[in-house]
């Protein structure tokens, strides 16, 4: 048995590793011009995890051990990869070149494509990927899968290419570990994309699949502008999707185009899964089971959609003018104070402050576009959904505040009163401040984020 360090200053031109019982670790930053080959032995790149560059080629197809550690492999050339090991991190960065897979791939950590191509091959050899999936160059997808597995959470950027087949089977139980970020570019699978486990967070790239499944354990969440493009495959979903434009209060504009890949013929939506769709213009779809839409337009061609107009909604319109009072009928958009039943909304139609005077009892509570400040004082604030605030100010008092639903930070300000809070779901704290006082937050949520 034999253990040596490799610490060299220039590149080497091939370099070869083959001995049944040897263990070269790396004890500086290895570069092959060639061909890096495994026979028999192991390469370790050590727990300083030196990074290899190999510009001719990697073959790692027999006895051989590669102890990736949490190190870089960074492929710089034309050439092809051929490995029955993991990587940890690996960067195609070959201007002008090719890497062509000769086995699978499998990425514990992320795969980045810098420059050059990544072609799986005509062998369609399928790429695993734990963590994230980025690219700025080319990625050649044949007829393969590519799968985003793991426990942690990922950021998907496909750049300019497409996917044949997608898959996303993240497993983590734990709070936002199980999510994929797209970002950047538009995802396009002119295959199949597969929701195993996991959830897809769509924000304002567009997505466009052939067939798309969603099993019982997976998500796609869209609360933004991203639009939605349905192959000839369908959509099946036994999971969650929460299609929501602009992710704020019901009546928003229609931000998402869900929409057939072939304009006037229906694209089918089944499955028993749950679907919240509202605030989307939807075209050319036909449901399995008949489903009610909140708040969306009908843009004709579609079946099996209930189009309603939704929730009942209260503006704050500081009409009133004598007062700030919540209780003032005037100081309401319709001349009614809002009830348990109804969606109140502070946006940019009044600025005026407002004062919660009385007990408060509504479904949800949102605000956006409200530069003014709401004071809660000693009254009571119960809300049986959900509670959005992306601008304005929420003072607090000592009147204790119950959430059924979610609550989402975006912008703007919430001061916490000596009155305790308590939230059923989650909380995510995208923006904004939150300032707490005497009184308790109490949550049942799965998470914060």
């Amino acid at each position: 048995n034999t253990t040596s360090t490799l610490n060299v200053t220039g590149a080497f031109n091939n370099l070869t590793i083959n001995g049944s019982s040897i263990t070269v670790t790396l004890g500086g930053n290895l570069d092959v011009n060639g061909t890096l080959t495994l026979t028999a032995g192991t390469l370790d790149v050590s727990t300083s995890n030196y990074t290899i560059n190999v510009a001719g080629g990697w073959t790692d197809t027999g006895t051989a051990a590669f102890t990736e550690q949490t190190g870089t492999v960074t492929l710089d050339g034309t050439q092809t990869l051929n490995s029955n090991e993991a990587f940890y991190h690996v960067t195609i960065n070959a201007p002008a070149g090719t890497v062509t897979l000769g086995n699978t791939l499998t990425v514990s950590g992320n795969l980045t494509i810098s420059a050059g191509t990544l072609d799986v091959s005509g062998t369609n050899y399928a790429v695993t990927v734990s963590n994230d999936f980025s690219n700025s160059g080319t990625f050649t997808p044949q007829s393969g899968t590519v799968t985003l597995s793991g426990t942690t959470s990922a950021i998907l950027n496909p750049g300019a290419s497409s996917f044949n087949n997608l898959t996303i089977n993240k497993t983590s139980s734990t709070g936002t570990l199980d999510n994929v970020y797209l970002q950047t570019n538009n995802l396009t699978v002119t295959g199949t994309l597969t929701l195993t486990d996991g959830e897809l967070i769509q924000t304002t790239t567009n997505i466009t699949a052939g067939t798309t499944s969603i099993a019982a354990a997976a998500t796609w969440t869209n609360q933004s502008t991203g639009d939605i493009t349905i192959g000839a495959g369908g959509l099946a979903n036994s999971g969650v999707i929460t299609w929501d434009g602009n992710g704020g209060a019901e009546g928003d504009a229609d931000a998402i185009l869900l929409r057939s890949s072939q304009d006037t013929v229906q694209r089918t939506i089944s499955g028993s899964g749950t679907f919240t769709i509202r605030d989307v213009d939807i075209k050319d779809m036909s449901r399995s089971a008949s489903t009610t839409v909140l708040s969306c337009t009908n843009s004709g061609n579609n079946t099996n959609f209930t189009f309603s107009a939704g929730t009942s909604y209260k503006t704050w319109d500081g009409g009133g003018g004598l007062d700030t009072n919540w209780s003032t009928p005037a100081n309401w958009s319709g001349d009614s104070v809002p009830g348990n039943s109804d969606t109140v909304v502070f946006n940019s139609t009044s600025n005026n402050n407002c004062t919660i005077d009385t007990a408060v009892t509504v479904t949800n509570l949102y605000i956006a576009g409200y530069t003014g400040e709401i004071s809660q004082g000693g009254n009571s604030i119960t809300i049986s959904s959900n509670y959005s605030q992306a601008s304005g100010t929420f003072t607090g008092g000592s009147g204790a505040i119950s959430i059924s639903g979610n609550v989402t930070m975006r912008g703007g300000t919430f001061t916490a009163g000596s009155g305790n809070i308590t939230v059923t779901s989650y909380v995510m704290l995208l923006g904004g401040t939150f300032t707490s006082s005497s009184g308790k937050l109490i949550l049942s949520a799965e998470y914060i984020r």
